[in-house]
C-alpha cells in the first residue's frame, strides 16, 4: 500500500499528513519528503491529493493537504520515490480509518492519467460507490459465521486474525460484532484458540529488555508466542497465539528480532 495518512507516534490525536509504504520501501533518499507539514483540527474539514505515477524505473508519489476553505496549494508538499525491486506498479484506491473519534469523508474522486474519473461518487450520503465496504472486520466476520454450518456442542473454534486485540474482554471496538461479553466469543461460542499478527514480534527489540512497542493496545508483553486468557469455554481459557511474522512495518528494518513462520499443530 502507498498512503498518504495521519501520523502519530502516540496515537493521541496530534500528528500530521505523512506519506508511508507498505510492502516495499521508498527509496529516494535525501529526494524524498514525506512529511507535508499539515496538522488537521478537529471539525474541520481538509480536502487531500495524492498522485501516483509508473514510470520505467520507479514509482512517484507526490501528495499535499489544505483546509478546504482555502485555496489548494500550487506545490506538493510532500513526495517520495520508490525503486525497489518489489514495488507497487498497479492497485486501487481505498480510504480507511481507525482510533477513537469521528471521521468523515466527501468528494472522493479517482482519476487515471488521462484524465477520466474512475469514481466520482458521494460516499457522505446513503448512495455508496461501487465495491464500497463499510465495518470490513465487523461485516466479514459476521458473513462468515452466518454462512457456515451450525457446528454441533463441544465443536472447537478457531479464529484467525489480523490483529491480537479481539481476545480482550468487552472490547468496544468490536462490540457491534461481539456484543459486550465478559470474555471473547463467536456468537454465544466462546473461542478456544486465537490466532494473530501485526505485531511483528515487536520488530525492534533490545537485549534485555525485550520489544519496545508492538503497536498493540494489549501492550509490549504480548509481543509474540503463546498466552492464555480465561473464557467460558469448556477447557476456562482462549489461547492466543501470535505470529512474529517475516515482514515490517512503518520501517523496513528488525533489530534482534529474526524473521520467524510458525507451523502450528492442533491437538485434543
Amino acid at each position: 500500500m502507498i498512503r498518504l495518512r495521519r501520523m502519530s507516534r502516540e496515537d493521541d490525536g496530534t500528528g500530521t499528513f505523512s506519506l508511508l509504504l507498505h510492502g516495499s520501501a521508498f527509496t529516494g533518499g535525501a529526494a524524498d519528503h514525506l512529511d507535508t507539514g499539515i496538522a488537521p483540527q478537529p471539525g474541520r474539514w481538509y480536502r487531500l491529493r495524492l498522485r501516483t505515477r509508473v514510470e520505467p524505473a520507479a514509482v512517484r508519489v507526490a501528495a499535499r493537504v489544505w483546509p478546504a476553505d482555502q485555496p489548494e496549494p500550487a506545490a506538493w508538499q510532500a513526495w517520495a520515490e520508490d525503486r525497489s525491486a518489489d514495488r507497487v506498479t498497479a492497485g486501487t484506491a481505498g480510504i480507511w480509518a481507525w482510533g477513537g473519534g469521528t471521521v468523515l469523508y466527501r468528494g472522493l474522486q479517482v482519476i487515471d492519467p488521462e484524465g477520466r474519473q474512475l469514481l466520482a461518487d458521494p460516499v457522505s450520503g446513503p448512495l455508496r460507490p461501487r465495491g464500497w465496504r463499510a465495518e470490513a472486520r465487523g461485516t466479514r466476520l459476521e458473513l462468515a459465521l452466518a454462512r457456515s454450518p451450525e457446528a454441533p456442542p463441544g465443536t472447537p473454534r478457531l479464529v484467525l486474525s489480523h490483529t491480537p486485540e479481539l481476545v480482550l474482554p468487552r472490547s468496544d471496538r468490536f462490540h457491534i460484532v461481539f456484543g459486550h461479553v465478559p470474555n471473547f466469543m463467536l456468537g454465544d461460542v466462546p473461542a478456544d484458540l486465537l490466532i494473530a499478527g501485526h505485531t511483528h514480534g515487536g520488530q525492534v527489540r533490545l537485549p534485555f529488555v525485550g520489544a519496545l512497542t508492538t503497536r498493540s493496545s494489549l501492550g509490549a508483553y504480548y509481543d509474540y508466542g503463546l498466552f492464555d486468557f480465561a473464557a467460558a469455554n469448556q477447557r476456562g481459557i482462549t489461547t492466543l497465539f501470535i505470529n512474529a511474522g517475516i515482514g515490517t512495518s512503518l520501517l523496513p528494518l528488525r533489530f534482534f528480532c529474526p524473521p520467524r513462520f510458525a507451523v502450528v499443530e492442533l491437538g485434543r
